[in-house]
């Protein structure tokens, strides 16, 4: 993040990982033991979140002239799925390969829209649509912090467009304009043993 900044970014929206225990991959891989969701894999998301909010709060601390929002993506993961239409919440649209992706050339579900998942790991475009309008303008104040994207949007940092700054980076010299734009960053949290080692959540 602080690298983007030096490229010119003052306006920073990060998104935090997702319910990543309840992704229909990571219930084939770990087991559920009757349960909805991989509790160990969601508290190691939890985790992550937490020191990602705790930098988010620190840059805007350090970056004067800048502003960095958190998106919740975990609590908008929270509630029951079929209040907003869908009906199939722990398997995908489409037959998945043995990785957990469509199977090549196979026709997938007719009735997408009712499907939480694509695959067995991507979202279907009305689930993102979902998440994109909370992102955008919060449903509830848990959504972002400290405020949504509109409202960075409107944001006025007092930047003049096209005013050049000199950075050096371990490459050597690079000119930039300072010019107030977007970056979001999602965060990708990558579900493999050894990370969750680390964390202290594998069992078995």
């Amino acid at each position: 993040m602080q690298t983007l900044y030096g490229y010119g970014a003052r306006k920073i929206a990060v998104v935090g990982v997702g319910k990543i225990g309840c992704v229909p991959r990571t219930m084939d891989l770990f087991g559920t033991n009757g349960t909805k969701c991989i509790q160990n894999v969601n508290l190691a998301a939890q985790y992550f979140n937490k020191q990602l909010k705790k930098l988010v709060v620190d840059l805007n601390k350090e970056l004067k002239d800048a502003k960095l929002i958190y998106i919740n993506s975990y609590g908008m993961g929270d509630g029951d799925p079929t209040i907003l239409g869908f009906k199939f919440i722990t398997r995908g649209c489409c037959n998945p390969r043995g990785d957990g992706q469509c199977v090549k050339d196979k026709v997938p579900c007719s009735s997408r829209r009712e499907y939480v998942f694509w695959d067995s790991f991507h979202p279907t475009e009305a689930s993102h649509r979902t998440f994109a309008d909370r992102t955008y303008k919060s449903l509830l104040p848990s959504d972002s912090d400290p405020f949504d994207l509109h409202s960075l949007a409107a944001l006025d940092l007092g930047i003049k467009s096209g005013r050049r700054a000199e950075e050096t980076s371990g490459s050597g010299r690079f000119k930039h304009r300072n010019v107030e734009f977007f970056m979001v960053i999602f965060c990708t949290f990558f579900l493999n043993r050894k990370i969750l080692d680390v964390l202290g959540f594998w069992k078995g």
